[in-house]
């Protein structure tokens, strides 16, 4: 290229290098045994910087949240607990939805959210209520209840999977006024927040999106 001689000693990453390592990375993030992994955030790190690099980035930022899309849509259909499902992976991918998204500039990420009547907002929102109706199962199952050390677990991971979820929701439905949330969702929403702690939770969302609407004083 027309810089080579001036820059001789700085490696070029080629763009089908770049893929084979993304592809590699995403694979990464996305195993069900990644949870384990010392270096999950740096590996995440190093992702966005690859996402950000451009004209190709904004290829592989699609590329990704299609593959979010996809496991969501799929969880999204599991409401009666009856199929099996990682929850621990489930949750993954909602938040690996939301890195994808920021990953982006912001116009990019309005219009992957606004696509197709708010699709993506609305898969999001799916996808939470599936996940509330699977919860209310568990609860309701005499086998789990008899677990007294399964129900901590749960419960704990309960609260981070249902705030992590309304973040996520908040954040897709706060980028434009072209995703907006219907008082029908927001009562549906409500009925599935059966328990006192899902209730408060639901709360903090409300207030959080209405100062979001409000802006600063």
């Amino acid at each position: 290229g027309a810089n080579a001689g001036g820059n001789s000693s700085v490696a070029v990453i080629s763009d089908e290098a770049r893929a084979a390592v993304l592809k590699l990375l995403w694979s990464v993030l996305t195993h069900p045994g990644a949870s384990s992994l010392k270096c999950y955030e740096e590996l995440k790190a190093y992702v966005t910087n690859e996402l950000r690099v451009e004209p190709i980035g904004k290829v592989h930022r699609e590329t990704f949240l299609g593959s979010c899309k996809e496991t969501l849509t799929v969880n999204a259909r599991k409401i009666t607990g009856a199929e099996s499902i990682d929850e621990i992976l489930a949750l993954r991918m909602v938040k690996l939805t939301r890195f994808v998204l920021e990953a982006c500039p912001r116009d990019q990420a309005v219009v992957l959210v606004t696509a197709d009547n708010a699709s993506l907002a609305v898969l999001l929102f799916r996808e939470l209520t599936a996940y509330l109706n699977r919860r209310a199962v568990s609860l309701a199952s005499p086998q789990l209840k008899k677990q007294t050390s399964s129900m901590v677990s749960a419960d704990n991971h309960h609260q981070l999977a249902l705030s992590e979820r309304l973040h996520i929701i908040r954040y897709a439905y706060g980028l434009s006024d072209r995703a907006d949330m219907s008082s029908q969702q927001l009562d549906h929403l409500w009925s599935l927040c059966a328990v006192p702690g899902d209730r408060e939770a639901l709360m903090i969302f409300l207030a959080n999106a209405a100062n979001a609407e409000m802006g600063p004083a």
